[in-house]
């Protein structure tokens, strides 16, 4: 079976976040193109399949990136998944275009050098002004409510501050050069 048609039948089956995370997967694997999944119509299931497909971005990094995405996404959130903060790389998703969440496996977070670099990143990240929510497997994927919750409320926190960030770069407000 083609995976576009699987995916089409996992939509009678699979809740809307496990089926956005199937096809985030089958496409950052290149097993499928969008335009295949779109010619895919399945009679159950059509508008949950239809709201995955907008949903779906390739550049998720894991499964639990992917249903914590579609977990703020769905709450309102301005979320972009695999962004690159200049001194630190690549980040599992930057919310309201300030707050980084990450969410940590343990099996690429689980040593002691990879715990030192994630300590590095956080404090590079917090001094760019980007605050860190950090969250294991368990709690981005099992406790989903309340991390929506947490950064919800931080991104309420630290709206003001973001503005005042922004316009002050727009300016060139602590630009050395000058």
């Amino acid at each position: 079976m083609p995976p576009a048609v699987a995916l089409g039948h996992a939509a009678r089956c699979l809740q809307l976040p496990d089926l956005v995370a199937a096809v985030d997967a089958a496409l950052a694997r290149g097993l499928v193109r969008r335009v295949d999944l779109a010619a895919q119509s399945p009679r159950a299931g059509a508008a949950l399949f239809r709201r995955a497909l907008a949903l779906a971005d390739a550049r998720s990094g894991s499964f639990q990136e992917s249903i914590v995405r579609v977990a703020l996404v769905e709450a309102g959130l301005d979320v972009e998944p695999q962004v690159r903060i200049p001194g630190v790389g690549r980040v599992d998703l930057l919310v309201d275009r300030h707050i980084v969440v990450e969410a940590d496996g343990f099996a690429y977070h689980g040593d002691r050098v990879a715990f030192r670099e994630d300590r590095r990143r956080d404090r590079r990240l917090e001094l760019a002004g980007h605050p860190v929510l950090r969250y294991a497997f368990e709690d981005a994927v099992h406790g989903v409510e309340h991390l929506v919750d947490e950064v919800t409320r931080l991104v309420a926190a630290t709206s003001g501050a973001a503005d005042v960030r922004r316009a002050s770069r727009a300016n060139g407000a602590g630009d050395r050069r000058a």
